[in-house]
């Protein structure tokens, strides 16, 4: 409050109130800490703490409690839906990945809370092919962008019919605060020029595990 009355309680304070500092202050002397506020971000006041080494620490991100590399948020999407590949791409793993390639098999959206946070984007797909020379790949896309983010393959299983599985992690900046999405697509990459892949199922589109097989796909937003 602007005034108050003396008190038994006297430096106990109900709340502190801060000026927003255009850097962080100059700690000299006795001092050894400060605890201050500054514009972050997208115009938002974050709370900060500099030792007297001067060696600043973010305390909040838009308003909540997070240090850099705390997690903001995580997400989470899965399907257990069996699907048969078709779509292929070349063996030698060397086209460019665009949404013209493969199966679409899970999607999932996540709104960034800010635009420089980290997104780390984890996926996991069990597959299974009736062909000892084929194999399988995921690429990784968002919204409407032609081209992969990210693509992998997993090496040849040479046993048929056995289940594999796909497993990949991208990092990138959220470059955004909008609701985005992102995509799998499945391929085969059978060398012959023919081929399925099914993922979460065997060779005859049954479910691996009486269904307990899952695509997965995990977003987590990470503070900067």
């Amino acid at each position: 409050p602007a005034s108050q009355s003396v008190t038994s309680a006297a430096g106990m304070h109900k709340f502190i109130t801060m000026q927003n500092q255009a850097s962080k202050p100059t700690i000299s002397g006795t001092q050894l800490a400060a605890i201050y506020t500054k514009t972050s971000g997208a115009g938002l006041q974050e709370l900060y703490w500099e030792n007297e080494a001067g060696t600043e620490l973010k305390l909040t991100s838009r308003g909540g409690i997070g240090v850099s590399g705390s997690i903001v948020q995580m997400v989470e999407g899965n399907t257990a839906t069996v699907t048969a590949v078709t779509a292929r791409i070349g063996a030698d793993f060397t086209p460019e990945w665009t949404t013209s390639i493969g199966t679409e098999i899970l999607t999932k959206a996540i709104t960034p809370t800010n635009a420089s946070n980290l997104l780390r984007i984890d996926f996991v797909v069990q597959c299974t092919t009736a062909q000892a020379s084929n194999s399988g790949a995921i690429g990784l896309m968002q919204d409407a962008t032609v081209n992969a983010l990210y693509a992998i393959g997993c090496s040849d299983p040479r046993d048929p019919n056995s289940p594999f599985t796909i497993v990949g992690t991208h990092w990138m900046t959220a470059g955004t605060t909008s609701s985005t999405t992102f995509k799998l697509r499945a391929a085969s990459t059978n060398d012959t020029g023919s081929g399925t892949l099914y993922v979460n199922g065997n060779t005859s589109s049954v479910a691996l595990f009486n269904g307990k097989s899952r695509a997965r796909i995990i977003i987590t937003e990470i503070n900067v």
